[in-house]
């Protein structure tokens, strides 16, 4: 049958069967075996490259990526632009630049995270000539006051003495539009204090410098004991990477202890100087409210550097904040976890308490540690929230809104929250259930918030349980009602 075929191909088509005949003679066939080998594969080659270099060199070129041509700010009333432009460069946005959106969206994503700004958008437009990016603001106001008023108790040898301690402050953000942040906090009545700090980012480079100083007047807590404190700091830091810093930290202190027990009472003065060194890690979607990511901020502490009261001690602290969706729309988990952990013991003047505000609710503040030497805690705070009512915009302020930008779209969120705290404190690091307290507090708490000011007011009821480590016996006392303004985390 092939045989047939060849033939019809022959007679229809002669050329053909003539170059058939030709492959299919010996002279043919050695000549098929040249073409086919590798030996002309590369004369041909050859060949080829010496024709394209009479014509010159071949280049293939890629097409060109878009470079930001312009680069323009609107709504920085108090942001300078050169600032603007030196902070972009840091994060690879500029003029001259290949356009990049995940530059762009993480350049978002920072702005909104310096608290400096309520609104932050980025507006590519593409034209002949490249990209023309608009970054459009809202910023936040020029002063954040941050009063604030706590039922605190200072507890003595043979009573339980309370008193009210009233905190004031104000902090300038966006010192001379620079993004600098300058701070002044007083507090009055029987702890009286004065605050001042001040921090710059050393633009263009990613490095910043922070430097504070304090006085402060205040009775202890658990001791017949009042303290007078002067310290200073000095901070240095470096973005290492688009989510983390690290940090360095000198701090001499003086502190005058006067002891108030008659029998016992004597006046201890303190000099020394603490170094730390730390870093900070942020992959939060906001640092006010957020809904998903997590933190965490730790430090390595010593005062080996200068004490002359003869402890000295290594330190070294963690916090770890985390969030995740909860199990309806709308709600959400928020969890802190907290440690601080020493290589020795720090004296009878550096005890650690924990309970009260910022610790374990439902306990006053410092509680927990108050029947040992204790030099080590850990604390795990955890919230359920959700959502009550959204207050729609006040459009009635929107008439101020000219002077205070950042009152424009004001409205107040209301949230409800599920809360679960737990703290430990025990002496020696290596034997945690030793000599050792732990307590825990379960209640409930109302958050309203105000996200255009990133403000919030937090009123918690919650009830603190002990457990006795002789009986086990686990006791529920009545609930402690706490407010506090801007304490969410």
């Amino acid at each position: 049958m092939l045989a047939g075929q060849i033939n019809d191909c022959l007679k229809q088509n002669p050329a053909y069967g003539s170059s058939f005949l030709f492959f299919s003679s010996p002279v043919g066939m050695r000549l098929k075996l040249f073409f086919s080998s590798l030996t002309f594969k590369v004369l041909w080659i050859v060949v080829l490259v010496n024709v394209l270099s009479i014509f010159g060199d071949t280049t293939i070129v890629p097409a060109a990526l878009p470079r930001i041509v312009e680069l323009s700010f609107n709504g920085n009333r108090t942001t300078q632009a050169s600032t603007l432009r030196m902070y972009l460069a840091n994060l690879g946005i500029g003029i001259g630049v290949t356009y990049d959106s995940v530059r762009i969206a993480e350049a978002k994503r920072k702005l909104l995270l310096t608290n400096l700004f309520y609104k932050v958008d980025f507006v590519p437009l593409v034209k002949e000539d490249g990209v023309h990016l608009y970054l459009m603001l809202q910023e936040l106001g020029l002063f954040y006051y941050t009063p604030s008023g706590n039922l605190e108790y200072f507890v003595s040898t043979d009573e339980k003495d309370s008193w009210y301690k009233l905190s004031l402050g104000l902090t300038k953000l966006n010192f001379c539009g620079r993004m600098e942040t300058f701070s002044v906090g007083l507090s009055g009545w029987r702890d009286r204090s004065l605050v001042l700090s001040w921090s710059k980012p050393l633009l263009p480079s990613t490095y910043y410098l922070g430097l504070g100083a304090v006085v402060r007047f205040f009775p202890e807590f658990n001791y017949p004991r009042e303290r007078l404190v002067y310290a200073a700091g000095v901070s240095a830091g470096k973005d290492i990477t688009l989510h983390s810093k690290a940090f360095l930290r000198l701090c001499p202190t003086y502190s005058k202890i006067d002891t108030l027990d008659a029998p016992r009472s004597h006046i201890k003065d303190i000099k020394e100087a603490d170094a730390s060194i730390g870093w900070t890690t942020d992959y939060r979607n906001n640092n006010f409210d957020p809904i998903k990511g997590w933190y965490f901020w730790n430090e390595l502490m010593s005062n080996g550097l200068y004490s002359d009261d003869g402890f000295k001690f290594g330190q070294y602290s963690a916090e770890f904040r985390f969030y995740f969706p909860g199990f309806f729309h709308g709600n959400r988990i928020a969890s802190r976890l907290q440690g601080c952990f020493r290589t020795n013991d720090a004296g009878p003047y550096r005890r650690l308490y924990t309970g009260g505000e910022g610790s374990v609710r439902g306990f006053p503040n410092y509680y927990l540690g108050m029947n040992g030497e204790m030099n080590n805690s850990l604390v795990l705070s955890t919230e359920y929230r959700f959502p009550i009512l959204t207050v729609p915009e006040i459009s009635l302020l929107s008439l101020f809104s000219n002077l205070f930008p950042e009152i424009k779209g004001l409205y107040y969120q209301i949230d409800g929250a599920l809360i679960a705290d737990a703290g430990h404190v025990w002496d020696h690091f290596t034997l945690p259930l030793h000599v050792r307290q732990n307590g825990a507090g379960i209640g409930v708490g109302i958050k309203i918030l105000a996200p255009t000011m990133r403000r919030s007011i937090c009123f918690d009821v919650v009830s603190p349980i002990t457990k006795d480590l002789v009986s086990g016996k686990t006791t529920i006392y009545l609930p402690e009602y706490r407010l506090y303004l801007d304490a969410y985390y």
